[in-house]
């Protein structure tokens, strides 16, 4: 036989926690990303660390750019060419990817001479040197407009 669930001021178990759960629950979801992201960090760092100690830091980054391009190729190929692709941005992309790939090619012969704690450190700031010249430059990015605001259009 089920029971109801207790009505009136003194109401006991779950019933009585919804609130406060959902307010735990959000905060469990930032704890466990960050935990989450933190343990990809360093699983990376650790697994290129190795790689490149044993095979090289070139064999390394040929290892990594394959696999990325196995992943990514599928999803490119089926959105197709984006309709404002033209030749300034295809440079600008090719310059980013030049520097992604000798950014990496640094990172694992650093971590093939170094010590880890010391290269991963200096590899973790590369995002906020990214992060910093994007938000000081002049334009804003279209990504960073509402997607139904004036500014987008």
């Amino acid at each position: 036989m089920i029971l109801p669930a207790p009505v009136g001021p003194r109401q006991r178990g779950l019933h009585a926690c919804t609130g406060r759960s959902h307010r735990v629950v959000k905060g469990m979801i930032a704890i466990l990303g960050g935990l989450g992201a933190a343990i990809m960090w360093a699983t990376t760092t650790i697994c290129s660390s190795r790689s490149s100690r044993l095979i090289g830091a070139g064999s390394t980054l040929a290892w990594v750019m394959l696999v990325g391009l196995a992943v990514t190729l599928p999803a490119v190929v089926a959105s197709g060419v984006p309709a404002g692709l033209d030749c300034p941005t295809v440079g600008r992309l090719v310059a980013a990817g030049g520097g992604n790939v000798l950014g990496l090619l640094l990172e694992y012969r650093g971590f093939r001479l170094g010590k880890v704690g010391v290269v991963s450190s200096i590899a973790s700031t590369s995002a906020i040197a990214a992060s910093r010249s994007d938000l000081s430059s002049r334009r804003k990015p279209k990504w960073a407009t509402p997607p139904l605001s004036p500014a987008r259009s």
